[in-house]
């Protein structure tokens, strides 16, 4: 339930004999996710020897508002299976209380989203949701829809080195397992070094401007400024230690450090 609430996602198979209490354990358990604030969507496997491929999908996508394009069950064509796949993603993302900003931004075959997009996009991600957790601010899309609305922006300031490392890192896995990412996009070597916004060169470009830019915020007070691994593991343990399940605001301070400094 922690993991789902946070958005990570996960598959539980229930097994038992027929009769056992196989869907009441699963009524249970969505019961109790519903009851936190998860959407649930329900669907059901039928044992006809003529039912549609992913027939139990379509009432999850129908809970969804996930329109099926053509008829329910008809064959799609590439660019309809990749239209699908953006809506699903979409609806995903307004369902859930985690928003992957580079789900919204990259479409299928790395094609960039249009301003409008993603500030639509993120827009139905975030209205009338009371808790979520997003990671970026996309003040040039959507200008401060998100800060103003956000109770505390952490802001990960680690050095410039750190930064290069881990991404190269990350391309290097990405790269050689052929990981698919978002709207089924997949990392190349072109990708990592090709280009001023490649994963090297972007960094090195924007990294001290937008320190300065950050350090410039109206809106420092709902700042936590992150600068080291260390105190990146200071405030996590932090609100381990301070978590309160009947609050669902955080602290603003790591262990008594101003925002800032």
């Amino acid at each position: 339930m922690a993991g789902a609430r946070s958005g990570r996602g996960r598959l539980v198979l229930i097994a038992g004999e027929p009769g056992i209490g196989k869907s009441a354990l699963a009524a249970r358990f969505a019961a109790e996710l519903h009851d936190q604030g998860v959407p649930v969507a329900w669907g059901r496997a039928w044992e006809f020897a003529d039912a549609p491929p992913y027939f139990p999908l379509w009432p999850c996508l129908r809970a969804l508002a996930v329109a099926l394009p053509g008829s329910e069950g008809d064959r799609l064509d590439e660019q309809g299976v990749f239209r699908l796949w953006e809506e699903v993603l979409a609806a995903l993302a307004a369902a859930a209380t985690v928003v992957e900003v580079d789900a919204i931004q990259h479409k299928a075959h790395w094609r960039k989203a249009s301003v409008e997009e993603i500030r639509e996009g993120i827009q139905a991600a975030l209205d009338g949701t009371p808790n979520w957790v997003i990671d970026g601010t996309c003040e040039h899309e959507v200008g401060d829809f998100i800060a103003s609305r956000a109770d505390l922006i952490v802001w990960l300031d680690l050095p410039l080195a750190v930064k290069l490392v881990r991404l190269l890192r990350r391309s290097w896995r990405r790269v050689r397992t052929r990981e698919v990412l978002w709207n089924g996009n997949v990392e190349t070597w072109r990708d990592v070094f090709v280009g001023r916004d490649s994963v090297v060169a972007h960094p090195l470009r924007t990294h001290f401007r937008h320190r300065r830019r950050t350090l410039a915020r109206p809106d420092r007070a709902k700042l936590v400024r992150l600068r080291s691994t260390s105190e990146v593991n200071e405030w996590l343990s932090a609100m381990q230690q301070r978590r309160d399940p009947g609050e669902a605001r955080q602290p603003r301070t790591v262990q008594g450090r101003p925002t800032g400094r």
